[in-house]
């Protein structure tokens, strides 16, 4: 099981109409990021303000595209609880991708700890109407700087977006 920190945002974005939602538009106010180390494997999971990363122009996604993406829903029950669709699907999915890219792959009790952790967090973003649901994404990248082998740290973060 993850030790997952989590800081909350002091400043947290008004929340969008509910009718007038668009995927890849509006996006919640946290995000997860666990890091990876040769050696050390996956660490220092946490829950921050979502925010941009900052990358050099060597890092290796930008040159080889090692990047796996994997999306999935999270939406309200009638009895007012928040569900994800499949996650271990997704999770099983996620691994796949990283045996294919040779990335480290995440356990698939970690995925599933991330994203619903995550979702808890920002469980206010998730519609409460019948027809809406929010798409938390998982993105794992290469962000290690290197032009010819890969390197040897990763960082994997989730974004929540709707």
């Amino acid at each position: 099981m993850l030790d997952i920190k989590i800081t909350r945002t002091t400043a947290p974005k008004a929340k969008p109409d509910e009718s007038n939602l668009g995927f890849g538009k509006k996006f919640t106010d946290h995000m997860f990021v666990m890091d990876y180390t040769e050696g050390e494997g996956w660490h220092d999971a946490r829950i921050v303000p979502y925010g941009p990363f900052e990358l050099d122009p060597a890092t290796v996604v930008f040159h080889y595209a090692q990047e796996i993406f994997e999306g999935m829903k999270a939406y309200r029950t009638a009895d007012d609880t928040v569900q994800l669709f499949r996650p271990d699907c997704n999770a099983k999915r996620f691994q796949d991708s990283a045996d294919r890219l040779c990335i480290p792959k995440i356990p698939v009790e970690d995925y599933i700890q991330a994203v619903e952790t995550l979702v808890d967090v920002d469980r206010d973003w998730v519609p409460h109407s019948d027809a809406q649901v929010t798409f938390p994404q998982a993105i794992l990248s290469n962000f290690g700087a290197s032009s010819f082998t890969t390197s040897s740290k990763t960082h994997f973060p989730f974004v929540a977006q709707e």
